[in-house]
């Protein structure tokens, strides 16, 4: 075996000794770790984004909160299955908070846009993103 396949495909294949893994992120974890916060500053805008996993299991509310001095907090603020508490939780959880919302937002090509009349009865204005807006966004979509 080691003779057909070499020294390292047979310490992978044959003895099960993989090479080194090294893992990249695309945000310095120490960065990341550095900006936690346990608790959230009042006193910004608020705006929601909405998805939907694409095979509709699970919604997903995104926060931002942006402040005058230029910084913001994101975070998940509410992620549930779709099989057990369906979808108009979501319209509902964003209708109560429209009021002082800066901006709702889908994609255009989320499964969450099936929210979208649910969210127009309720008075809730949504901003539809168009397909690729993540490449090239314009300023108008940075609500947050």
């Amino acid at each position: 075996m080691k003779k057909n396949l070499g020294d390292d495909s047979f310490r992978r294949e044959g003895l099960g000794i993989w090479d080194e893994t090294t893992v990249s992120s695309a945000i310095n974890p120490q960065l990341w770790a550095n900006g936690t916060v346990e608790v959230r500053a009042d006193g910004g805008v608020t705006s929601f984004g909405i998805d939907m996993s694409p095979d509709r299991s699970a919604l997903a509310l995104g926060a931002c909160m942006k402040y005058s001095d230029g910084t913001a907090h994101i975070e998940l603020t509410e992620y549930r299955d779709t099989k057990r508490h369906g979808t108009a939780w979501a319209a509902d959880w964003i209708a109560q908070r429209w009021p002082k919302t800066v901006a709702v937002v889908i994609d255009a090509q989320s499964p969450a846009m099936v929210l979208l009349p649910e969210l127009k009865s309720r008075g809730v204005k949504v901003m539809v993103t168009p397909p690729m807006a993540w490449a090239r966004p314009p300023a108008a979509y940075w609500t947050c």
